[in-house]
């Protein structure tokens, strides 16, 4: 499941954007029957990302889910990803001012728990939404 959500990412970032739906769909099916919630977290969060560009949306839904299910257990990297993820699809739905917050509240959760790799594109994220 991991190996298709990373190469649907890899296949988004090259914009195979048909190639990258069918490999999302091959990991959603895998990680759906997965025990193991790490893999169901990643896999949600890459499909944000890809559903991100073409229904943003969607993306906001399985991202904000993802964080939520991420934070209830207590997997914080995983809960900062998945929030990372819905300011980067708030920047792609064209809300500038929602991405800038979010960018913004990542940022200072990572910052503040030592994430200082997510902190950092939590900035960049947030620089580049146009708000400082």
């Amino acid at each position: 499941a991991l190996a298709h959500a990373t190469l649907a990412l890899a296949l988004h970032a090259a914009a195979r954007h048909e190639e990258a739906r069918a490999s999302l769909a091959r990991a959603r099916s895998l990680a759906g029957s997965s025990e193991m919630l790490v893999v169901r977290l990643e896999v949600a969060v890459a499909a944000g990302r890809v559903e991100a560009a073409d229904d943003p949306a969607a993306a906001a839904r399985t991202l904000d889910a993802a964080a939520e299910e991420a934070r209830r257990s207590g997997f914080v990297l995983h809960e900062l990803e998945a929030r990372l993820a819905r300011a980067e699809a708030a920047v792609a739905a064209g809300d500038g001012a929602d991405a800038g917050r979010r960018f913004a509240a990542v940022g200072k959760e990572a910052r503040s728990r030592a994430l200082m790799g997510i902190a950092r594109r939590a900035e960049t994220g947030r620089r580049s939404s146009g708000r400082s």
